[in-house]
This record gives C-alpha cells, sequence and structure tokens, in this order.
C-alpha cells in the first residue's frame, strides 16, 4: 500500500541519515582500528574502556586497547597497545632535532611504561644482551621528535587554543598512565612471573610529516607513515615516547607489538642465528 511504501521510504531516509552522520565521525576509524587488532592476533581487543585520568581524577574513555601475549611455562610477557584515533584531522608534523637515530636500547626501553612483577628487573637485562634481537621491535632504533602540531599552526580556532595534534598525543599518554593505575592482578595473572610493555599510539587518518632545520637553517619536511615523539606527560621528569602512526601503516605497528612480547620473553631467535 502506499501508507507502507512511505514508511519503508521514511526509513531508508532515516538510515541514510545516520549512515552519513557516523561516517563523519570517529567510530569507523576506531572499529577499523580493533578489526585490525584482532587479524593481528591480538590475545584481546578491548574498546571504549574507561580510566581514572591521573591528572583530572575523570572519568575519561579510551578509543582501543590491544594485547598481545607471549607465555613460556610461568613466564609471560604482555604488550599493550593504547590508541587514540583521529579520523580527519589536519596534515600533522612531528619537530626532530635531526641528530640521528637513538640506538641504546636502555634508552628506548625506559622510553616505554613497563611493569614487572618480579623480585628483579629482568626486562633491562634481557634488552643489554649484545644478542637481543631488536629488529622489528618497539626495541629498535627511533628518530624521536620533541613537538607534534597540526597544520593551523599560528591559528587561534580551537576553542582551547590547544593544538589538536599534541592534545591527542597528551589523551593517548594519560590513558597509558590510567590504565596502569587500573591493571589489576588478576588481569596480569599475579601468580606467574609477569612483564608488560605499555605504549601509547595515535592513529591518524590524515598526512603525517616530519619536520627539521636543514643545513641552510631552514624547515623542511617529508611525509612518513610512522612518527616517535617523546613527551613528559606528568610530575615525573622522565619522558615517555608516543607513537604517531597513519593507518594503512598500522599492521606494521601491530606486528611489532607481537614480536617485543615474543622476544622480551626470549621466543624469537638472536639476529645472526
Amino acid at each position: 500500500s502506499k501508507g507502507s511504501v512511505a514508511v519503508e521510504s521514511s526509513q531508508e531516509l532515516e538510515r541514510d541519515r545516520v549512515l552519513k552522520r557516523l561516517r563523519e565521525t570517529g567510530y569507523p576509524l576506531e572499529l577499523r582500528v580493533a578489526a585490525a587488532m584482532r587479524n593481528a592476533d591480538a590475545f584481546y581487543v578491548n574498546q571504549s574502556r574507561h580510566y581514572v585520568d591521573p591528572i583530572t581524577s575523570k572519568i575519561r574513555e579510551t578509543d582501543v586497547i590491544g594485547c598481545w601475549r607471549a607465555v613460556r611455562g610461568d613466564k609471560y610477557v604482555f604488550t599493550y597497545l593504547v590508541v587514540e584515533c583521529k579520523s580527519k584531522p589536519r596534515p600533522w608534523v612531528v619537530f626532530d632535532a635531526n641528530e640521528g637515530m637513538t640506538q641504546d636500547v636502555e634508552i628506548l626501553l625506559g622510553s616505554l611504561s613497563t611493569l614487572e612483577l618480579y623480585e628483579e628487573p629482568q626486562l633491562l637485562t634481557r634488552v643489554k644482551d649484545p644478542f637481543f634481537p631488536v629488529q622489528g621491535t618497539f626495541l629498535e632504533p627511533v628518530q624521536f621528535g620533541h613537538a607534534v602540531v597540526d597544520s593551523k599552526v599560528g591559528k587561534t580556532d580551537n576553542v582551547d587554543n590547544r593544538d589538536d595534534a599534541y592534545n591527542a598525543v597528551m589523551a593517548a599518554m594519560s590513558a597509558v598512565r590510567g590504565f596502569l593505575n587500573d591493571v589489576d592482578s588478576d588481569e596480569l595473572a599475579a601468580a606467574a612471573r609477569v612483564a608488560a610493555v605499555v605504549l601509547p599510539v595515535v592513529v591518524t587518518g590524515g598526512s603525517l610529516y616530519r619536520g627539521w632545520l636543514d643545513d641552510t637553517g631552514d624547515v623542511d619536511i617529508e611525509a612518513i607513515d610512522l612518527a616517535w615523539v617523546a613527551l613528559r606527560y606528568d610530575e615525573e621528569p622522565r619522558v615517555r615516547r608516543c607513537a604517531i602512526v597513519r593507518e594503512a601503516a598500522l599492521p606494521d605497528l601491530l606486528r611489532r607489538a607481537k614480536k617485543t612480547a615474543d622476544v622480551l620473553l626470549g621466543r624469537a631467535q638472536p639476529q645472526g642465528l
């Protein structure tokens, strides 16, 4: 009848409007990130997990958390990625001092948030082994950036007058601190010997650039897929790193998460063997 056709037409129009609005939000990116983690053999994936912000004491929500686990006997190593998703940002630039890669594994490990339920620190002992296989892990040499900005530099159209790129990184780092505060003994199987590495990540649907000062004293940039920025988050004087990755390059970062857990447990073959 004409009435039923009109109802169906109205429902279809409403569905189209809802889909259009949803596709303009960050939800599709969050869902794709979670799906990519499951496809990368994550031990578990948690979406929209809540935590207490360690600075403001307010309840906040993470976008996605992925966990990879390596097990041998009573020994467990977990790698967690705590992800903030930004689906349609302006291009971002990560600035560095153009002084080359950081290769010291002790510094690289120290730039990560770690948790160990051992009487002695086992992770540091492991990475200081000269045969420790860093390639393809979070301990391989990286170029550390010291600042991240978006392409609206110099403008003040943001209501809180803060940089969106910087805010995204701070949100991811805040989520890591809140997550670590919330991790309980059951989640990490406290009866076993456990170590965990927790990395804040911002996944961007936009463009990403590395920026530096060239030999002529002028700023230069180049397009990249992955950047590492080291910033201080709270009252602790040490800096931590955050990964900023374009969505297209996310699968490689997820492979690194899995391999990091494996090599820290000692399951991967040393380099050269």
